[in-house]
């Protein structure tokens, strides 16, 4: 992979160049079957920030965040990311709990997000729907934690 990355205000599925929903629609009735994966992002998560808008409440995930667009390839880069309903709920409950344990604690996540088909009765509805693929243990709430285990353990003085 490419070292080459462009850096964004946020990272969301619109500015990573996801297409727009009849687009997108368009992938997933190819192979009704198929999860199509759509991004991947990856990052550790330090907190999040709540935001009401008149269509509901988002959570803005903050840390170091990179996503990789899976239909082009290209990559990207964030302090910031909003992600779909499902894959924001995954990871805010991650770093919520690992808060309630150390407040000073951050997460390390690694995600792909995926579309499948979805037959809705109802008109207005997307033909797809979200889904998230989980790429590591999501345990970690230790940024350090694989550096820690790369050293040996110190000896104790006599």
């Amino acid at each position: 992979m490419s070292n080459r990355f462009t850096i964004l205000r946020k990272i969301s599925p619109k500015t990573c160049g996801v297409p727009r929903k009849k687009d997108l629609e368009a992938l997933v009735e190819k192979d009704k079957k198929k999860n199509l994966p759509i991004m991947r992002v990856y990052g550790i998560i330090r907190s999040t920030t709540e935001k009401k808008t008149e269509i509901g409440t988002s959570h803005r995930l903050n840390g170091d965040i990179e996503a990789i667009n899976m239909l082009t390839g290209e990559v990207f880069r964030s302090g910031f990311a909003y992600l779909p309903g499902i894959a924001e709920q995954q990871v805010c409950e991650m770093i919520w709990s690992a808060k309630d344990k150390d407040e000073k604690a951050s997460v390390k996540f690694a995600i792909d997000l995926t579309i499948s088909y979805h037959d809705s009765k109802y008109e207005d509805a997307t033909k797809y729907v979200w889904g998230v693929e989980s790429l590591i243990e999501n345990d970690q709430a230790d940024p350090l934690s694989d550096l820690r285990n790369l050293l040996p353990a110190p000896k104790a003085k006599k």
